[in-house]
């Protein structure tokens, strides 16, 4: 994050931090949190008024799991949690 932050602040002409606050970090409990914590991601721009639809959100993973693509996510296991991709969507 600190080589990152440096590089846009430099391309940017800035300074100072990229996002206010520590990070906070919370361990998984279980399945339906996860399954929560997966669906809280994706509906955040909703929450925060950037979106009506979070499947039509460039920057949200979530049209990539549902893709072929070939992505870093661990896609198959993330809809395994969901119990397949429909109940995902």
């Amino acid at each position: 994050m600190n080589t990152y932050t440096k590089s846009l602040n430099s391309k940017n002409d800035r300074t100072g931090t990229l996002v206010e606050g520590a990070f906070k970090r919370k361990r998984l409990i279980d399945k339906d949190h996860f399954n929560h914590l997966a669906c809280y991601i994706h509906r955040n721009p909703i929450h925060h008024g950037i979106t009506k639809d979070y499947s039509k959100y460039p920057f949200s993973s979530y049209n990539k799991i549902l893709s072929k693509e070939n992505i870093f996510l661990e896609r198959e296991k993330l809809l395994i949690q969901f119990g397949g991709k429909q109940n995902f969507i």
